[in-house]
This record gives C-alpha cells, sequence and structure tokens, in this order.
C-alpha cells in the first residue's frame, strides 16, 4: 500500500502530537493508504454491500466493518464541510474488537496492524480462511509456490551424497500456500555518513528485491529436526501487488 496523500487528509486531533512523530501509531496512515485501494474504497462507498451480512448475535467485529465503511464515505464525500476527517470512531471500534491491542494513545506497529485490521476485517464480512473469499481476499490475498528439498549432510562423502539424492527423501516437494503480504528484504543502511553528514540507503530496483520470489531463487535454511538442511524457492503465481513503503 503506498503511504501516499491522495485526496482527503486523516486527523486525530485527540491523539499527543508526540505520538504521531512515531511510526505505526495505530494505522492512521494504513487507513488512508487502504481508502486509495479502488477496489476496497468502491465495496465500502455502498453500504448495500454489507448491510445484510448476517453475525452471530453479540458478535462485536462486524462493527469494525461499520465504522469503515463510515470512514471511506466520509473521506470521499465531496460535499465534506471541513477539509479533514476525523477517524476517532473507526479508531474506538479498533479499539474495542482488538481487546486493546491497539490504543489511541500507545504506538504500535503498523505492519502488526495492518496484518490484524485485513484478517478481522475479512472474517467480519464472513469469510473463512480456506473456502468463503470477501472483497478482502479478492484484492489482496495472493498465492504461491513453495518448493523444497532435502539436501545430504554436506560433511557426507561425494559418492553417498549422490546416493541420497535418488531417494524419495530428498526428491523436490511443492504446496501451494496464499498469503495476505509479503516481506522483502531491502538494502541495509551503509555503515558511513555521506558528505552531507547522512546515511544514504542505496536504490535497487523493486523487481531486484521481488527476486526472492521467482522461483529460482534458492534459499538454505537449517532445520532443528533433522540435521540435515533444506534449500527452498518461492514462486508467486497470483497477486495483486500493493508495495507500502515506510516513512
Amino acid at each position: 500500500l503506498l503511504k501516499a496523500i491522495i485526496g482527503p487528509v486523516l486527523v486525530e486531533e485527540l491523539v499527543p502530537r508526540a505520538v504521531h512523530r512515531g511510526p505505526g501509531l495505530i494505522g492512521v496512515f494504513n487507513f488512508q493508504a487502504l481508502s486509495n485501494v479502488p477496489p476496497l474504497r468502491n465495496y465500502f462507498l455502498e453500504e448495500d454491500n454489507y448491510k445484510n451480512i448476517k453475525r452471530p448475535p453479540g458478535d462485536i467485529m462486524f462493527l469494525l466493518v461499520q465504522r469503515f465503511g463510515e470512514l471511506m464515505r466520509k473521506l470521499w464525500n465531496p460535499r465534506n464541510f471541513k477539509a479533514h476527517v476525523s477517524p476517532h470512531e473507526m479508531l474506538q471500534a479498533v479499539v474495542l474488537c482488538s481487546k486493546k491491542t491497539f490504543q489511541i494513545t500507545k504506538q504500535g506497529d503498523g505492519v502488526d496492524f495492518l496484518s490484524w485490521f485485513l484478517n478481522a476485517l475479512h472474517s467480519a464480512l464472513g469469510g473463512t480462511k480456506k473456502k468463503k473469499k470477501t472483497i478482502v481476499t479478492d484484492v489482496f490475498q495472493g498465492s504461491m509456490r513453495i518448493f523444497t528439498k532435502k539436501l545430504p549432510h554436506p560433511d557426507l562423502p561425494a559418492e553417498e551424497k549422490e546416493q541420497l539424492l535418488h531417494n524419495d527423501e530428498y526428491q523436490e516437494t511443492m504446496v501451494e500456500s496464499t498469503f495476505m503480504y509479503l516481506t522483502l528484504d531491502l538494502p541495509t543502511a551503509p555503515l558511513y555518513k555521506d558528505e552531507k553528514e547522512q546515511l544514504i540507503i542505496p536504490q535497487v530496483p523493486l523487481f531486484n528485491i521481488l527476486a526472492k520470489f521467482n522461483g529460482i531463487t534458492e534459499k538454505v535454511s537449517h532445520l532443528h529436526s533433522c540435521p540435515a538442511d533444506a534449500s527452498f524457492s518461492l514462486d508467486f503465481f497470483s497477486f495483486f501487488l500493493y508495495v507500502e513503503v515506510a516513512t
């Protein structure tokens, strides 16, 4: 999700200014980023899309759906009297539905919040992990193939390694898995500052960072359950790319 300031501006007047300066907060900027994803935004602009969804008696999680829909309609209302929108009701719903895991006055992690919010929104809309989809999974869920193969112990003689590679235990296996978001390995910050006393993070093309998911790049991981290592590669074949840029 690109954290671009497009369209209306979100503010929360009740949050201390010092909290605003820290990263994460409670997802205020995540809400603004989500409001600029057209399929998700268009779905929540029309209350008829979700108002008849049936939930168990006493279920409070649907409050997230209602408040998020209200926030989307406030943000994209062309006749707003004010130039900004306060998401106070949305934040209160988050505090209640997350059982105070995320709070208005306490700084939180933006990635943790986004992960929780998307899954909670999907569940509140009646979605399930495997069978029933919602607008959340239609927009954000991708699929990947994970290829794994067991490697012989590096200290074994070459002939024994060759024999082991013919066993079924050492053949490559493939499983398919879904995901809401993926983590990328960003370049590390330089050790020394430049002439302007700044640490300039190297610029790397996005496709180079995504190479870990091309199905060719392999990574060796040590398995604690056995003395051998395992090599695996990742290949995503169905996904929508929304990049979250840390600021």
